[in-house]
């Protein structure tokens, strides 16, 4: 299921590596910004319900998306670098594109794990003795093991853990979606910074530095 998207970044990045002379760089980094967003979007509306198919497109998406911003924060990087500067400057950059990565995966897993125990208590309190649908989910989860051939309180024991599972599993899938939605908005927060980038001297229209 990932494969299609990491093939969509590979092409996405050796197309822009032949077009980032003809095309100016903020305006490849803002495309695949919103490019990125878009499939961030799209993977917030999926539901426990969702499928293999649900998930092509939005990772096909994001894979181009993320294509379009590598190649060309890569020259604004590395442009303005002499031979000898390249091998340090590279170096340097990896670094702390790493860095920024590890640190990222960190936050999101800090991020979806906290919101999956707020929304599971949140859904808690509406699975509660005097809840009808509760009581119906229990009592047939209850007789769907008595008829495997347990007895009641086991059957009791075990209707409650699936339904446990079940709404830790919705808490998971609601969590996931907001944290796609704050990774949208923090990628399209990030390109109004791209007018602190400008032309190098001497260089193509894709060749920029920060200044």
């Amino acid at each position: 299921m990932l494969l299609p998207g990491a093939l969509a970044t590979a092409v996405s990045m050796w197309v822009v590596g032949r077009l980032a002379r003809r095309f100016d760089a903020r305006a490849l980094i803002a495309s695949g910004a919103a490019i990125f967003a878009l499939a961030m979007w799209q993977l917030s509306q999926v539901t426990s319900d969702s499928g293999r198919t649900d998930f092509f497109m939005p990772l096909i998406l994001r894979g181009v998306g993320l294509g379009l911003m590598f190649v060309p924060l890569t020259t604004v990087t590395l442009a303005e670098l002499s031979r000898a500067e390249l091998p340090q400057g590279t170096g340097l950059y990896n670094f702390f594109r790493q860095l920024g990565g590890s640190l990222g995966i960190a936050a999101v897993a800090t991020i979806v794990s906290h919101d999956t125990t707020q929304v599971r208590a949140v859904l808690s309190e509406h699975v509660t003795s005097m809840d009808p649908g509760s009581l119906s989910r229990v009592a047939m989860l209850s007789r769907a093991f008595s008829a495997r051939g347990a007895d009641a309180g086991t059957a009791l024991q075990r209707a409650y853990a699936v339904l446990d599972r079940q709404m830790l599993g919705q808490a998971s899938v609601i969590a996931y979606s907001h944290t796609y939605i704050l990774a949208a908005g923090l990628v399209l927060a990030l390109i109004p910074l791209l007018v602190l980038v400008r032309k190098t001297k001497g260089s193509g229209a894709a060749e920029v530095m920060l200044e």
